[in-house]
């Protein structure tokens, strides 16, 4: 059995999102893959075969039970390079290849809090390179008095506390557009016979992010109705599943069921519908009461979006149906750019379940094919601790 360090590592716990980590130094860990990982584990707290982590900092849960390493970058296009680990509870086993959205704000604030990258005033441009999905990432980390501030105001799904808004920009996140092509057919709209619907106007997207998008209408729908009032309509899934049905062999000829983006990597592909596309319902911005019971105004979003996805109307809007709307809302043509006022270069404002969530897509004609050349959304990040983190034997 050995015996870690008696001084312990430099560690902070970090909140991304919806997410939470301990954030180490790269060059305080051991060099061997397999030594740093079972450290890594141990400090967590695994293995437990309860999966409660009690022996460690981890939390027992996939949304806890993280950790990202970061190190000054290696590349002259990176400031720093980051891994982005899920460790299994029970059997103490490392992913590295996670998307991880949420942390990689988390990271961005980070480098700035450790000094791994100076701060500039107004906003710092952290450029993070990903490790995992070999890919760069850039963070815009607001900074005043040549410090970062320490609060915010930015709230996340699922968070009941704000945090500083950090901006990420994905760049070009379909890798070329080497995950398939983005519209299926090449056209914005498709007509497409639906059973039980008739001829219903589809936009089809692939391209990493499979999802069909409809006027809610056509559904019967409003675009405002709440999850209980979508769980209570009986025929609301006989309709969602014939659309999905008469999408699927369009986008399967297509071969745009292929890998997603780099932001919605998951280690649990069980956990987001086994890679089934999304079905997103839009329609033109009216006034709703969020989930939480805030009253959110027309003026303040430029569409309202649901989504119902592996069976069921989901009570949430998912970072990928979100980031479909967006780029479906900049592309001409398409149901959701008819149904927007979002303007051009400027993120749409989705009137999503919660409430409001801003994102944005950059599209250039690559060929014949529209290619997404940058994602941008935001996530709240805040430092919860930070300290010395000890290991037991190992």
């Amino acid at each position: 059995m050995r015996r870690p360090s008696a001084s312990g590592l430099s560690a902070t716990l970090m909140r991304g999102g919806a997410r939470k980590a301990l954030f180490l130094l790269g060059r305080e860990l051991p060099a061997r893959a397999g030594d740093r990982d079972a450290l890594i584990a141990r400090l967590l707290g695994s293995p437990d075969p309860a999966g409660a982590q009690l022996d460690g900092v981890g939390g027992g849960s996939a949304a806890t039970s993280r950790v990202v390493v970061v190190s000054p970058s290696l590349r002259d296009e990176s400031d720093i390079d980051a891994q982005f680990g899920a460790i299994d509870p029970r059997e103490g086993r490392i992913d590295w290849s996670a998307g991880e959205s949420d942390l990689l704000a988390a990271a961005g604030l980070f480098a700035l809090l450790e000094g791994l990258h100076p701060c500039t005033e107004g906003v710092t441009r952290v450029r993070i390179w990903h490790a995992g999905a070999r890919a760069r990432v850039d963070a815009l980390v607001p900074v005043r008095d040549g410090e970062v501030l320490q609060g915010g105001t930015f709230s996340d799904e699922g968070v009941p506390f704000a945090g500083l808004e950090v901006r990420l920009e994905f760049l070009d996140p379909t890798d070329g557009g080497r995950g398939g092509p983005l519209l299926p057919g090449a056209a914005p709209v498709q007509q497409l016979t639906v059973a039980g619907l008739g001829l219903l106007d589809l936009t089809l997207l692939g391209g990493g992010w499979p999802a069909v998008l409809v006027r809610a209408d056509r559904l019967g729908l409003t675009g405002r109705e709440t999850l209980a009032q979508l769980e209570r309509d009986r025929r609301l899934k006989t309709r969602c599943q014939a659309v999905l049905a008469a999408a699927a062999s369009r986008l399967a000829e297509a071969g745009s069921l292929g890998p997603q983006s780099l932001l919605f990597a998951h280690p649990d592909p069980a956990a987001v519908g086994g890679g089934e596309p999304a079905l997103v319902w839009v329609a033109p911005p009216a006034a709703y009461r969020g989930s939480g019971g805030t009253a959110v105004d027309a003026a303040d979003i430029d569409l309202l979006a649901r989504a119902w996805v592996d069976g069921r109307p989901q009570p949430g809007l998912a970072l990928s149906a979100a980031v479909a709307v967006a780029i479906a809302a900049a592309l001409p043509g398409s149901v959701v750019h008819g149904a927007a006022r979002t303007l051009p270069g400027v993120p749409t404002r989705i009137g999503a379940p919660a409430g409001p969530l801003a994102v944005g897509a950059d599209l250039v004609m690559s060929g014949a094919q529209w290619r997404v050349e940058k994602v941008a959304l935001s996530h709240g990040a805040r430092r919860l601790m930070s300290g010395r983190v000890y290991a037991g034997p190992l």
